[in-house]
């Protein structure tokens, strides 16, 4: 279990997080009808917490996708759920079928992956690092004269050049619109620090990211803002890709 203090979903769900209540209404909804729950973890699984977003939201689906976050990066995915739901594929009701279905090499990795997740503080010490990640990033804007704020929680946050976050999926398209994000992916390409073009500001934090990466990643946002700003004002902003 996280020993950190869990997040308040009142302030990081201006950006594409669900609303107060929203899941636990599905979740009352869906066993009301009979109808099964399922909860795409591909991002969270494993990034957010050990039990992932459903731990943070306190709702428990029926059935939960995961993916290279179980094995430390390599390609694997796993499905998982109640009882009821995995007899389904147990007894031959629906067909369940993958090519690398029981790996060796993927099932060491998530092996080894887990001993590593489970020690003290690792989440403690992960979540930490992020939102000294994402604080640095506004701060440098700041100081630049640029707005920006971040969505999310601890490990995984969207940056954004805004005095908010979007609520709603159009409202991010519409900041990703006015982005100079472009730039700043360029110029911290420059400095020699990689983020992911085509999501607009989404950062994913890894155990392999250290202080120290997280140290100069903000020191290189801070030679790179005045730049972007300088790139907003002549108007080049727009996407390079489309929100994750």
């Amino acid at each position: 279990m996280i020993s950190a203090p869990l997040p308040d979903w009142t302030k990081i769900g201006q950006g594409l997080q669900p609303a107060r209540g929203y899941l636990q209404r599905m979740r009352e909804l869906a066993t009301r009808n009979g109808s099964v729950l399922i909860f795409d973890e591909v991002l969270t699984g494993f990034r957010v917490g050990p039990g992932g977003a459903q731990e943070l939201f306190g709702v428990r689906p029926d059935l939960t996708v995961l993916a290279k976050a179980i094995a430390g990066g390599l390609p694997v995915a796993a499905v998982g759920g109640g009882r009821a739901v995995m007899e389904v594929v147990a007894e031959g009701r629906t067909m369940h079928g993958g090519t690398y279905n029981a790996n060796p090499l993927a099932c060491a990795a998530v092996i080894a992956t887990m001993r590593e997740t489970a020690g003290p503080g690792f989440y403690d010490e992960l979540l930490a690092r992020g939102e000294r990640l994402g604080a640095g990033l506004v701060a440098a804007a700041a100081d630049a004269g640029l707005d920006a704020t971040t969505t999310g929680v601890g490990s995984l946050f969207q940056l954004w050049f805004a005095t908010d976050g979007p609520t709603g999926y159009r409202a991010a398209l519409e900041l990703v619109d006015s982005s100079p994000f472009p730039t700043f992916h360029r110029e911290l390409l420059e400095r020699l620090i990689l983020t992911q073009p085509p999501q607009q500001g989404l950062f994913l934090i890894s155990a392999a990211h250290t202080d120290e990466h997280v140290a100069r990643t903000i020191e290189a946002a801070r030679e790179a803002m005045p730049i972007v700003r300088r790139a907003r004002d002549a108007g080049h902003i727009g996407p390079a890709g489309r929100v994750r």
